[in-house]
């Protein structure tokens, strides 16, 4: 039987950086420990690992988290080899909102009101109840990194294949493939400012969320995530800002963003 601990961080404060909750499974050889964060590939990961060892649902993996703990001892023990799974933080910080939009739908933001928040270490407040945006939103990046042998990068297939042939595994961690939300494929405008509702048509592609301004709140609220991974700013991140300054946008801040009639 293959041995592999399986990490799943929940976070104790949504904000602190330090995270001593941690959960596995075991199997036998190879010894890996496996780290990943909410939306950073978790859910297609515990999906290849319910087929790959015949766990016959995610109750019963759940199960298997649950009962076999894994310490940060585990983690100071040279025997095992310890990966964590990363998504690049401008896609995350992207899939962060959309879940919570999705997940909390009580909770009317924008993109930049959620990063700002987060920037800003503050708590929402929802009528006379104090409300702290989910584990969902936290940095990836932990004190723990300084133990982690590779980092599996989401965006770069080559090193789960190479994950995959070292362990015998078959992982299908391709972010592009999501499963709480659904997107559009093309948009023009910006929507950083808007707010957004559950819909059934999709989302504006992620880098439409991105101005300057969204852009560096990103940055200020993913610090860690931002600047110790070897995460640049994507591209069409970069492409779409500067498109952005020859048209006009249709749209006033706060309005509700409406999904086109054409899903394409």
């Amino acid at each position: 039987m293959k041995k592999i601990i399986i990490i799943s961080i929940f976070f104790a404060n949504l904000f602190s950086s330090i995270f001593a909750d941690y959960h596995g499974v075991y199997f036998y050889n190879p010894n890996i420990i496996f780290e990943w964060s909410p939306k950073a590939g978790n859910t297609n990961f515990k999906k290849t690992l319910i087929k790959n060892y015949e766990l016959k649902n995610k109750e019963n993996l759940i199960r298997y988290i649950n009962k076999n703990k894994v310490t940060k001892k585990d983690l100071l023990n040279t025997k095992w080899y310890r990966v964590k799974l990363i998504r690049s933080p401008y896609l995350r910080a992207v899939s962060c909102y959309l879940h919570i939009i999705i997940k909390e739908a009580r909770l009317n933001l924008s993109f930049e009101e959620f990063l700002s928040i987060l920037k800003n270490k503050k708590v929402k407040y929802l009528g006379k109840k104090k409300y702290i945006i989910s584990h969902h939103c936290g940095e990836q990046y932990n004190e723990e990194d300084k133990y982690i042998n590779k980092f599996l990068y989401l965006e770069n297939p080559e090193n789960i294949e190479e994950l995959n042939a070292k362990t015998g595994l078959n992982l299908n961690l391709n972010s592009n493939q999501p499963h709480h939300t659904s997107y559009i494929k093309t948009y023009p405008y910006y929507v950083g400012h808007l707010k957004f509702k559950k819909n059934k048509t999709g989302f504006p592609p992620y880098y439409c969320f991105y101005s300057e301004k969204s852009l560096q709140l990103v940055q200020e609220a993913f610090p860690n995530d931002t600047t110790k991974y070897d995460y640049e700013v994507p591209e069409e991140v970069l492409e779409f800002i500067e498109s952005q300054k020859h048209i006009e946008n249709p749209f006033k801040e706060n309005q509700v963003w409406t999904p086109p009639n054409i899903t394409s």
